[in-house]
């Protein structure tokens, strides 16, 4: 096998890569896209927001947002997102569980089509 054969490969992935719509990022996180609640008692519902910017030159909507789990209920904005204009996506989380919670909230932007991760981590408690 001649040595050019051998780089074809390599070449081909790195092409579909640069094609396959993996775009960079479409928004800017200006909070961390992790979130703690720490100890959270049983039933009790916790709110956090996450809050972004639009960093691309057209405007921008968000076509989706999946929680992993029922117990997590998400609001975005329906409405289309000007360049350079902040919004948020607020998360609330029913600590339905006596135990360690990780949920994940995979929100798809129309300009991307990988989905932006968001987590959030809860640790569930018995009511006093």
């Amino acid at each position: 096998m001649s040595c050019t054969l051998r780089y074809i490969p390599a070449a081909i992935l790195l092409f579909w890569i640069s094609a396959s719509g993996l775009r960079g990022q479409v928004v800017e996180w200006l909070t961390p896209t992790e979130h703690h609640f720490g100890l959270v008692h049983y039933r009790d519902t916790v709110r956090t927001a996450f809050e972004f910017r639009n960093i691309t030159q057209e405007p921008l909507s968000i076509d989706n947002v999946r929680p992993s789990c029922g117990c997590t209920v998400v609001h975005f904005p329906k409405t289309e997102i000007p360049p350079g204009q902040i919004d948020s996506i607020s998360v609330e989380y029913d600590g339905r569980r006596k135990s360690r919670y990780k949920g994940l909230i995979k929100v798809y932007f129309s300009a991307q089509r990988r989905a932006e991760r968001l987590l959030i981590e809860a640790e569930g408690i018995p009511r006093p």
